[in-house]
């Protein structure tokens, strides 16, 4: 015997609202480890409440009142997976542990077990990576470039230069718009990392690199004009955007001068003297 109406549509509203999470967590652009163990607990979840709804319930008071609750604890969880399938990747990383607490607290909530979320492996290295550009201040922008380009490999954008640049001007933007925060220390950290992804090359427009180039150049003062060869790669014949230094003391672009030496060149373009990747250094 079935329950009644009342009790029908306070069921069955219950399973739309978790249906809807559970196609949601199918949705987001990181943690998608944690998101797929947490649809599997709302598609059990799913399912006992269908099954309910094939019997009577006497006590339709309390039905109410559990099925009430644990809607609520369904919306939250939904609005979690919304959040990180529309908010920016980077910050969507940044706020990884957050993230796996918040999954722990809505889980506990809704069936009522001590499910254990965690970040990866990967996260945790680029975390550490970002907390260590910080605290060097000074840091290179081959490090920059480096730790931009692991970002885009755990949150699954392209390494292409334009895709980069837009996720973190989406990112800066972001951060600057959602309002004055409590977390005093987190605003700063922000902050220091826009600061330090900034640093990278690699999403710095042509106008951009020109612009700071110049910039050198004209700190030089009325150095004799030879001094800007210093600034161009003898291979490409550009200015350098992430030179190397060899051990005779000769500046290369680094892409082009491990080009050469992949294609089975083992000396200097410049002294013939025999060279090898592993001898290159970053320029100051």
């Amino acid at each position: 015997m079935s329950s009644n109406l009342s009790d029908l549509n306070t069921l069955y509203w219950a399973i739309s609202t978790t249906h809807k999470t559970v196609l949601a967590t199918k949705s987001t652009q990181i943690q998608k480890e944690n998101f797929k163990k947490l649809s599997s607990y709302l598609e059990k979840t799913t399912y006992i409440l269908q099954e309910l709804t094939k019997f009577e319930i006497n006590d339709s008071g309390s039905l109410k009142n559990v099925i009430h609750v644990l809607s609520k604890h369904v919306s939250e969880a939904n609005n979690l997976a919304l959040e990180c399938s529309n908010r920016n990747r980077i910050y969507l990383l940044l706020s990884s542990r957050k993230i796996v607490k918040s999954l722990e607290n809505v889980t506990k909530e809704i069936v009522m077990t001590d499910a254990k979320y965690q970040e990866t492996l990967r996260e945790d290295e680029i975390k550490e990576k970002i907390e260590l550009g910080i605290r060097e201040r000074n840091v290179e922008r081959a490090f920059a470039n480096n730790l931009l380009v692991s970002i885009a490999e755990v949150i699954g954008i392209s390494t292409d230069q334009s895709v980069l640049r837009q996720e973190y001007e989406d990112f800066k933007n972001e951060m600057e718009t959602v309002g004055p925060a409590e977390d005093v220390a987190e605003v700063l950290q922000i902050e220091q990392i826009v600061a330090l992804l900034g640093k990278a090359d690699m999403i710095a427009t042509l106008e951009e690199r020109e612009k700071k180039y110049f910039s050198k150049r004209n700190s030089l003062g009325r150095q004799p004009l030879e001094s800007l060869q210093s600034f161009y790669c003898p291979i490409t014949g550009d200015v350098m955007e992430d030179p190397v230094e060899t051990p005779s003391g000769h500046s290369f672009e680094r892409c082009a001068i491990e080009k050469w030496l992949a294609e089975g060149n083992n000396s200097c373009p410049i002294t013939k003297k025999p060279l090898k990747a592993s001898a290159l250094r970053t320029s100051d």
